[in-house]
């Protein structure tokens, strides 16, 4: 939430308050739909770890990196994609 206006509202956590989008494990296509470009190095991709809690809030401590992609610096364009293996132990 970053301490922002909304912040409390986008930090409360139970298992049916957010979308879930169900993905297969293995290779994944996610595709970057921009309303405005920013000089980007890399991005980052995170999923929770096995064993997670969906009824606590979430924590940097419950992400695991599952993908890296580095960029070099510039605005990147609209409609990228990138395809990152998702681990297959999840549901």
């Amino acid at each position: 939430s970053a301490g922002g206006l909304f912040g409390g509202i986008l930090d409360q956590q139970t298992s049916n308050r957010w979308f879930k989008n169900t993905i297969k494990g293995g290779a994944n296509t996610f595709t970057w739909k921009y309303t405005a470009a920013h000089p980007t190095s890399k991005w980052h991709y995170y999923i929770t770890k096995k064993g997670w809690d969906p009824n606590k809030p979430l924590t940097r401590a419950e992400l695991e990196p599952i993908g890296t992609v580095k960029h070099d610096g510039s605005a990147a364009s609209n409609n990228l994609t990138h395809t990152i293996n998702v681990p297959t132990d999840r549901n």
